[in-house]
């Protein structure tokens, strides 16, 4: 169980080393407790919540990879707090 748990945990490194060098942190991105504490099952990458802004950049390093988005010529950044979505 505990190789398990050390592979889950070296594949959130490389993903956080990964996304991180392309300028995306996700804050909450961690191995999942509840199924690495399972026995039999394998454990899961908990990629967590992120704000708009971080959501956005994901969508714009998948457009950069030729994955495609829909496309949202109106929502390109969130400013937050009162000043809302950006041009």
């Amino acid at each position: 169980m505990a190789e398990k748990v050390w592979a889950a945990e070296d594949v959130v490194g490389q993903l956080k080393d990964g996304l991180g060098a392309a300028g995306v942190v996700l804050p909450s991105l961690r191995v999942d407790p509840v199924s690495a504490a399972d026995r039999w099952a394998a454990p899961l990458v908990d990629l967590g919540r992120c704000n708009l802004d971080t959501a956005l950049r994901l969508v714009a390093l998948l457009r950069e990879w030729g994955t495609p988005c829909p496309p949202s010529p109106v929502r390109t950044s969130w400013t937050g707090g009162t000043g809302g979505w950006g041009g």
